[in-house]
């Protein structure tokens, strides 16, 4: 009894063990040394400091920028971030340079869950730790059993990673927001975010629908379709894109409370056909079906108002409001389409002029303009044109101006034509002075027979790159005041003239005497005329004097 008893109890045991399961979860992480012998000796921006013995943080936020396909290492992460303005003078790392160098594709954010919760979503969490006071790590995972869990770090001051956390946490974080898997575009979207998660990791993850692809004026995120999140149609939805060029949308239906993968054929008839409007949201996957008439193999999508169908055999796609076919049954999955829609690229539409109106002066709004031109033999389509400002030297934030937006296929660019446009910035445009701004265009367009989609036009002009001056100060004017000063007034006063005349006296001998007039030269009198006395004790003359000399 004793016996059965004890193998009852180790039994007992090992079943309650079993029933403890154990979590582990680690992101791709690409690993970097502060201590790598490439770039330990550099200076971290102005010094005395190196990338050695104090670049921590910055070396943490160049693994998670590398995580998200960018070419960056500490030593190319450090040349730019001295040559623009991404450390203090005690060469401290600027948060927001994370997002300068990324273009905002990968950004300092605020959290939106627990650090489980942000491993959980794709996002790795640069975390400070209390070794030497304060030294900074990324945690790119962790691992628990239900009572205790332990993170995974890429540690900087290790020579390889990851290795699991033996500091304690402070208790400071950084997170990022990315474009992973259900990411929005202003950190994480419950229930949308979370929906297309699932979606994605449920119907193959990475190996079927690629990575998150920037297809909309929001990014590599989830976003609105159409861009007014208002609209009362509105859809939310990701698109990713394979390595070989497949196009894929996950999309979210919150009244079925799950998001569902639309692409090929359907995809793009759904996409061009005004989906969001007038289909509404996939209520389902993609399942094969037979046509009730004619037998071809049809693959076909329910949507919240119809039916999007794929004839195989004749390869093309229509919709109906009621079911044309029988449900065949078969694998939740559509063949690879036997013609790729056609995708636009920056050669199609070509940037001939980019200006902006000069000079560029804080607080007074600029005006763009730019001159596209159709490179093909076909025709182009342009629903959306942005250009953006974006700051390069200095630490101004990026401006946009959406030149052009219209209904698709209402801006049509015939073969070789070309097109001006221009466009006054309606916000408050406040970038710092002296900062160096580079202009980028971005078109949203298509050609007969293709989708549209955004695509980054280039253009290299000196024309495309201003610096901000300051708002001229008004010139101050100086008007004399004159002051009147009397002049003395000179009168000459005459002096009466006397005649002397002689009298004849009566002789017997007559004598003549002649006639003497005395006339004496005048006398000059000087009469002075209310001439002011000057407090210096001068005469008026030195003060007509003084008066020439002060304005001579």
């Amino acid at each position: 009894m004793k016996c059965k008893n004890a193998l009852f109890i180790i039994g007992l045991l090992v079943c309650c063990v079993n029933v403890v399961a154990q979590t582990t979860v680690t992101l791709d992480v690409p690993f970097f040394s502060q201590r790598d012998a490439r770039w330990s000796g550099d200076i971290l921006g102005p010094g005395p400091y190196t990338i050695g013995s104090d670049g921590c943080t910055m070396t943490a936020a160049s693994m998670v920028i590398a995580m998200f396909g960018f070419d960056v290492n500490p030593q190319t992460y450090n040349t730019w971030l001295t040559n623009n303005n991404g450390y203090t003078t005690g060469s401290l790392f600027y948060w927001s340079k994370i997002g300068g160098y990324t273009d905002n594709v990968v950004r300092d954010a605020g959290p939106s869950g627990t650090i489980k919760d942000e491993v959980d979503r794709g996002y790795p969490v640069i975390a400070k730790t209390d070794y030497f006071e304060q030294h900074w790590v990324v945690i790119v995972g962790y691992e628990e059993d239900g009572q205790n869990t332990n993170y995974f770090i890429n540690d900087p001051l290790q020579l390889s990673g990851p290795t699991t956390l033996s500091y304690n946490l402070t208790g400071d974080y950084h997170y990022v927001i990315a474009p992973v898997p259900g990411g929005y575009y202003s950190g994480w979207h419950a229930g949308i975010s979370d929906r297309i998660l699932t979606s994605y990791t449920a119907n193959g993850g990475q190996a079927r629908f690629g990575t998150p692809w920037n297809n909309s004026s929001f990014g590599a995120y989830v976003h609105p379709w159409p861009d007014d999140a208002n609209d009362p149609n509105v859809v939310w939805l990701q698109d990713f894109i394979e390595p070989d060029g497949h196009w894929w949308q996950i999309v979210d239906n919150p009244a079925a409370g799950q998001a569902f993968p639309v692409h090929g054929q359907i995809l793009t008839y759904w996409y061009n056909n005004w989906g969001y409007r007038d289909f509404g949201p996939p209520e389902s996957n993609e399942y094969y079906a037979t046509h009730e008439s004619n037998g071809h193999q049809l693959v076909v999508q329910t949507f919240a108002r119809g039916y999007i169908t794929y004839d195989t055999v004749t390869g093309v796609a229509y919709a109906t409001t009621e079911p044309d076919f029988v449900i065949a049954g078969g694998p939740d999955t559509t063949p690879t389409p036997t013609t790729t829609p056609i995708l636009p690229d920056g050669n199609m539409l070509q940037v001939t002029a980019l200006n902006i109106s000069r000079p560029v002066v804080y607080g007074v709004k600029p005006e763009v303009s730019i001159t596209l031109r159709n490179n093909t033999q076909s025709v182009l389509e342009l629903s959306s044109l942005e250009v953006q400002a974006q700051c390069v030297q200095g630490q101004g934030d990026d401006y946009s101006w959406y030149v052009w937006t219209g209904d698709q296929g209402t801006n049509v660019f015939a073969a070789a034509e070309s097109k001006p446009f221009s466009k006054l910035y309606q916000a408050n445009w406040l970038p710092p002075v002296g900062a160096r701004y580079q202009l980028l265009v971005r078109a949203n367009f298509r050609r007969s027979g293709g989708i549209d989609a955004w695509v980054d036009l280039p253009f290299s002009g000196d024309s495309s790159q201003f610096t901000v001056v300051a708002a001229p100060q008004p010139t101050p004017t100086f008007t004399p005041t004159l002051t009147s000063t009397l002049i003395p007034t000179f009168t000459a006063t005459p002096t009466p003239t006397f005649t002397l005349t002689a009298t004849p006296t009566e002789t017997s001998t007559p004598t003549f005497t002649p006639t003497v007039t005395d006339t004496p030269g005048p006398t000059a009198t000087v009469t002075a005329t209310d001439a002011p006395e000057s407090k210096s004790g001068a005469t008026a003359t030195n003060n007509l004097f003084d008066f020439f000399t002060i304005f001579s």
